[in-house]
C-alpha cells in the first residue's frame, strides 16, 4: 500500500483502483487510518461516468492515476481516447532485475508455488532470474507444485526440494537453521490470509511466501531483504497516469 499510493494525494491525484479483493480491504483501511490524505475510487464504481470522473479531476489540476488492472480496463473501454502513460515516479522492476541486485554470496531462500489464475510467470524470464541467482547453476524445479530452494547468490543451491504435496523442511545456510514450512492444499486454497508457505530462520519468521515466486536473502549484516515477489498477490505492480497537464496542452493545441 505504501509502494501504490506513493507520491499520491488529494491534491495532485485521483487514485482509480482495480484489485484483489484482498488489498482492496487492505487499502480501505490504509486510506482511513494511514493515508486520509490519499483521494480514491473503485473503478466499477465509477465506470459508467469514468470520461466526466477524468474531466472534473483534471479540471481541479489534478491527474488520474490508475493500478494497472485499471489502466487495462480503461484501454479496453475507451482504447485512445485517454493518454495514458506509465507512471515514471512507480519504477517497477522486472523478476530478473531484482535478482541482479543481489549480492554475489548472498544468502537466499526462494520458493515458488503455481501463480494465480490472473497472473502469468513467463518461462523464459524465470530460467533467466533462477540463472542469475545460482550462477548459471540453477537445478531442474520441474513443475511440481510445491518447489523451494536456498544457497548462496552465484553459485550452485546447496538445498533443492520439490513435491506434489505439502511438506516441511529443515536446512542450513552458512550454519544458521532455516525451515519451509508448505502450509496450504494448492488444488483447494485459494486464500490464505497469513500466506501459502512460511520461511523461517531459526525462530525467527522471514518470508511469506504466496503464489507465484517468493524470495528473501540476507545482507553482510544478515538482516533480511523486503522480500522479493513476481506473479503473485503481492507482486510489484506499474501505476498508470492520465495527466492533466498533457489534455491541456491537446486542449490548446486543437483551438483554431
Amino acid at each position: 500500500m505504501t509502494r501504490l499510493t506513493l507520491g499520491l494525494d488529494s491534491r495532485n491525484a485521483m487514485l482509480v483502483t482495480q484489485l484483489d479483493w484482498q488489498m482492496e480491504n487492505v487499502l480501505l483501511y490504509y486510506g482511513r487510518y494511514v493515508r486520509p490524505d490519499v483521494a480514491w475510487v473503485r473503478l466499477p464504481d465509477v465506470f459508467p461516468r469514468f470520461p466526466f470522473l477524468v474531466e472534473d479531476t483534471h479540471a481541479a489540476m489534478r491527474d488520474v492515476v490508475l493500478t494497472a488492472d485499471a489502466a487495462r480496463d480503461v484501454v479496453a473501454a475507451f482504447g485512445p481516447a485517454f493518454p495514458l502513460v506509465e507512471d515514471p515516479a512507480l519504477p517497477t522492476l522486472s523478476l530478473e532485475a531484482a535478482v541482479d541486485r543481489i549480492p554475489r554470496g548472498s544468502p537466499y531462500v526462494f520458493c515458488l508455488l503455481p501463480p494465480p489464475r490472473d497472473q502469468q510467470l513467463a518461462p523464459e524470464a524465470l530460467a533467466s532470474a533462477l540463472d542469475r541467482l545460482t550462477g548459471r547453476h540453477a537445478p531442474a524445479l520441474g513443475d511440481a507444485p510445491y518447489r523451494a530452494m536456498a544457497g548462496l547468490a552465484g553459485d550452485a543451491p546447496s538445498f533443492v526440494r520439490t513435491s506434489g504435496t505439502p511438506f516441511r523442511e529443515r536446512f542450513r545456510l552458512l550454519d544458521e537453521p532455516f525451515t519451509v514450512r508448505m502450509e496450504s492444499w494448492l488444488g483447494t486454497d485459494t486464500f490464505r490470509r497469513a500466506g501459502f508457505a512460511q520461511v523461517l530462520r531459526g525462530r525467527e519468521h522471514v518470508l511469506i511466501v504466496e503464489r507465484g515466486v517468493s524470495l528473501v536473502w540476507f545482507d553482510r549484516n544478515g538482516s533480511a531483504s523486503a522480500p522479493i515477489y513476481a506473479a503473485g498477490l503481492y507482486a510489484a505492480q506499474p501505476r498508470y497516469r492520465i495527466p492533466a497537464a498533457t489534455l491541456r496542452l491537446a486542449s490548446v493545441a486543437a483551438e483554431p
